[in-house]
């Protein structure tokens, strides 16, 4: 499905290309290549301007919204079609957090929580993963920017809360 923002949809492809389209007239903004095929639309990161693209195995890639620049490649390491819903950003005063949902089993999923810098990037393993019951089908809800709903084929429901005044990585996301 493609995404829409601020006026411009964002479309991925399975040959490997991010297209950013003008909502109002469906002219072409910009285009790049990803070396991978895709197969789930970016999430977007609001502040700093950046989107973050599961390739279709393995990587998360980080690029430019407003030139389509690929800034960064995170070796997240999921299998080939493991990824159904597009990755999440929190964005606090000092970073913020993305949140890659990871279908890594028939009955299972794992959320792994990701910090970045203030631009976005920089990305780093923020906490172990956290696994939930079941695969996740439907993107999360945010909620006032700080805290994720997940729900799950199985029926659990999960919320996690960032709370971005925590002095340690690990009490900044609890679910």
């Amino acid at each position: 499905q493609p995404v829409t923002y601020e006026g411009k949809i964002y479309l991925s492809t399975t040959s490997g290309r991010l297209l950013c389209l003008d909502a109002d007239t469906g002219d072409a903004l910009w285009a790049t290549t990803i070396p991978q095929t895709l197969e789930e639309s970016p999430g977007i990161n609001e502040r700093p301007g950046k989107l973050y693209l599961p390739g279709d195995h393995s990587n998360l890639y980080v690029v430019d919204k407003r030139t389509g620049k690929c800034s960064e490649s995170y070796y997240v390491g999921h299998a080939k079609g493991t990824i159904a819903v597009p990755p999440v950003a929190l964005q606090g005063n000092d970073g913020g957090h993305v949140f890659v949902i990871e279908n890594a089993g028939a009955d299972f999923a794992l959320l792994h929580i990701l910090k970045c810098d203030k631009e976005g990037g920089a990305l780093a393993v923020a906490q172990p993963p956290e696994r939930l019951v079941g695969n996740v089908m439907v993107p999360p809800i945010m909620v006032l920017g700080r805290r994720l709903i997940i729900l799950t084929d199985r029926g659990q429901i999960k919320a996690f809360d960032v709370e971005s005044s925590a002095t340690t990585t690990s009490e900044q996301v609890k679910a």
